[in-house]
């Protein structure tokens, strides 16, 4: 853990990352969204009736998620017919991201994880740079710093542009011909980027070393231990994440949670151990937008963290024991783990979750 530090020293000045936009621990729960400044839903009709700091926070997530959709489709577009990078665009692209991040990381988090992003690269790449923010914040970079790691996000997969779709699209298992050609999507983008301007730094490193582990069994370089740039080891635990809790052609997305439990497994072996440590701080226990099922049957969203209890966050309830929606949503905290009972993944949650989720981003994402 030391010589990570001192490596992370080197790399970047630390600083004091006080995160805003989080709420602080409260001793009577459960609590109407009300009593936090946020409104209630209306049952029938859906209608959320959010106050507008609420509405301006999270329709600036959402607007960041749709800027940066759009400039990851048109730059890879651009990249594919012409072989140029719009880096500016780019550069642009992951300062937004950071700005929001830094102002509102509940927000981006819990809109990433609900809102349908179309095309799957571009989603992945969205969530890389967001998931390299929240990992470099609790690193405590500077904000320089979280800007290259987000445009490294972005383009970690820049490559794939080269990889034919039949591959990328195969919901079975590659042929040993198809890996090594979708393995190649590493030295694609690396050469691509060398192309426009970034042959060297950190974005660099990034692309080129997001799929090195560190007993070696990567690719392309077999790299090993602290031999692999430490933005390299960043890049490959926020990728892995990513790709784990999203729907791929040939897997089905875990929870975030199980997501994290993933990389834990493999802390020491694949990852580098003290940088997971701090992933899992970042993102919590329960990472925001995590479905979870309480001890008394009911159901609900994780909407906001805890700093400095990760294993605290903030769920809004959704449905109750007998899996009828609430007439008033309401906040929970946990004060015993033993109160969340599981994590809910993508194919064990609720038949209409994508409704129910939609019922409470009525208003918050008006038009």
């Amino acid at each position: 853990m030391e010589k990570v530090q001192e490596e992370l020293k080197r790399e970047s000045k630390l600083r004091d990352t006080r995160i805003t936009g989080q709420f602080t621990r409260e001793s009577s729960r459960p609590t109407h969204w009300s009593d936090l400044g946020v409104g209630q839903i209306q049952q029938p009709e859906g209608i959320y009736k959010a106050d507008e700091f609420t509405r301006h926070v999270l329709r600036r997530s959402d607007a960041a998620l749709d800027h940066a959709t759009s400039i990851v489709s048109t730059a890879f577009r651009m990249a594919r017919r012409m072989g140029r990078l719009n880096l500016s665009a780019l550069n642009h692209c992951a300062q937004t991201l950071v700005g929001s991040m830094l102002d509102h990381p509940n927000a981006l988090m819990w809109t990433l994880r609900t809102k349908r992003i179309s095309g799957h690269m571009y989603r992945r790449s969205v969530g890389c740079a967001v998931y390299s923010i929240a990992l470099g914040q609790n690193l405590r970079y500077e904000k320089d710093m979280l800007t290259e790691l987000a445009l490294g996000g972005l383009l970690l997969d820049i490559g794939k542009i080269a990889v034919p779709v039949p591959i990328l699209a195969k919901p079975g298992a590659l042929s040993s011909t198809e890996r090594v050609m979708a393995q190649a999507h590493v030295d694609s983008g690396f050469e691509l980027i060398q192309a426009n301007g970034l042959a060297s730094g950190r974005v660099s490193e990034m692309v080129l070393g997001h799929h090195e582990r560190l007993d070696g069994s990567g690719y392309p370089q077999r790299t090993v231990g602290t031999e692999i740039p430490i933005c390299a080891r960043i890049a490959a635990i926020v990728d892995t994440f990513d790709a784990l809790t999203v729907d791929r052609p040939y897997a089905m997305s875990l929870s975030p949670a199980d997501g994290l439990r993933r990389l834990d497994e493999d802390r020491g072996l694949k990852f580098d151990g003290a940088l997971v440590n701090q992933f899992l701080s970042a993102l919590g226990a329960y990472p925001t937008g995590t479905w979870v099922k309480l001890a008394d049957g009911s159901v609900g969203i994780v909407c906001v963290q805890s700093p400095d209890e990760p294993g605290r966050p903030r769920i809004a309830i959704i449905l109750d024991p007998d899996n009828q929606p609430l007439s008033s949503l309401q906040w929970f905290e946990p004060s015993d783990p033993t109160e969340i009972a599981e994590t809910l993944s993508p194919a064990s949650q609720p038949t209409d979750a994508s409704r129910l989720e939609r019922t409470l981003q009525v208003g918050m994402y008006p038009g």
